[in-house]
């Protein structure tokens, strides 16, 4: 079977798509990757293993005429590379791929819902009519195109998936992409108390959180270090730039690492991961960081608490609650025992329910032709 997906050009969006599309490879089916957007991060970690071909796509375009030369140009791949399925990830792939599927006869579409994106966030009032725009756009997909909807937690099914009767789209429930557990070890804990940021420098992760937990507890306890480590992302409308984390940086409590190649030795060095974002799908960070033997702190949120097994593997705080943030990490980054048994059960929970050997034959059982409801 030849597979093509289609992905946004982010490197983070190309490192959560490679577990299954290697899976596949290693079925013997025939992979490529059509990424929106110039030469980026994605096309230089799909290029080490696929082949991928490059259409243009802005991912907050909203010019109606570039937006329709995206379509014909993703058509144009669609028609030319001929695939018996198409897998989409991220929100306009999503939406855009499974329209040039449907007018093209593409046999299988398989759509990847790995989180609503951020007119999901319930911050303020702006982005309510994109959401409604978004979820009409969905609800016309489903109802009218045959095809398999794959989410990663419940509350996005809910929010997205009210609908069934008399709509074509079959819905599933797999938690994840899959996480390779042999690539990540328990190892001591660093005697620097290090809380730990892994992930894209944007605001809907609750960064500003982070920053002013940081210098609250700062005043209390110079003697613990908040560390982010990750991309900025330029192209996001909530992303943080270079002057802002330069300023934040300035405080003795605050560093900023950059993007690490070598993720697991971050979480080598980190006390606790602490991700304090306003939604997520199923937050492979946390996945991680479990794997690692390493406690998390989240917030409260769909994702996080899916992954988060609340007072056991981790502990969950109130979303964008500063204090409740800092009562959390006092509470346990002075007790090695206790980090070290949830870092022991987070490493049991990843592997038994998260892991590539749990999730990707559920992906293979949808993608090759047992498509019944998950």
């Amino acid at each position: 079977m030849k597979i093509a997906f289609i992905i946004n050009s982010h490197t983070f969006t190309a490192i959560h798509r490679m577990p299954l599309a290697k899976f596949l490879k290693q079925k013997n089916h025939e992979i490529i990757f059509f990424i929106a957007g110039n030469k980026s991060g994605a096309s230089k970690v799909i290029s080490k293993e696929f082949i991928y071909k490059i259409f243009g796509m802005s991912r907050s375009g909203k010019n109606l005429i570039d937006e329709l030369f995206s379509l014909y140009q993703l058509a144009s791949l669609i028609k030319n590379e001929k695939p018996d399925c198409v897998i989409n990830a991220t929100i306009k792939p999503v939406l855009y791929g499974t329209l040039a599927s449907h007018i093209l006869g593409v046999p299988k579409v398989i759509n990847l819902i790995t989180g609503l994106g951020s007119s999901f966030i319930n911050q303020n009032g702006e982005k309510i009519p994109l959401k409604f725009l978004i979820m009409f756009l969905y609800q016309l997909s489903f109802f009218f195109v045959k095809q398999n909807v794959i989410f990663q937690n419940k509350s996005d099914l809910r929010a997205i998936a009210k609908y069934e009767k008399g709509y074509k789209a079959k819905y599933h429930l797999i938690p994840g992409s899959g996480i390779d557990s042999s690539l990540f070890h328990i190892k001591p804990f660093p005697k620097t108390k290090r809380v730990v940021y892994v992930g894209r420098m944007i605001f809907e992760k609750g960064l500003q959180t982070f920053i002013e937990c940081a210098q609250s507890l700062y005043k209390i306890r110079n003697d613990i270090s908040f560390v982010m480590v990750g991309p900025y992302d330029k192209g996001n409308p909530s992303a943080i730039n270079q002057d802002l984390m330069n300023h934040w940086t300035k405080h003795p409590a605050i560093e900023y690492w950059g993007q690490e190649d070598n993720i697991a030795e971050v979480y080598e060095k980190a006390s606790i991961i602490v991700l304090p974002s306003l939604r997520e799908g199923m937050p492979k960070v946390l996945m991680e960081a479990g794997l690692s033997g390493r406690p998390v702190i989240a917030s409260n949120v769909p994702g996080c608490k899916d992954v988060v097994l609340n007072e056991k593997t981790g502990l969950l705080f109130n979303l964008n609650d500063v204090n409740d943030l800092e009562t959390k990490i006092l509470k346990i980054i002075d007790d090695s025992s206790i980090m070290r048994v949830m870092g022991k059960d987070a490493k049991n929970h990843i592997k038994m329910n998260f892991s590539t050997s749990i999730v990707m034959p559920k992906f293979e059982s949808i993608i090759v032709g047992n498509d019944k409801k998950s």
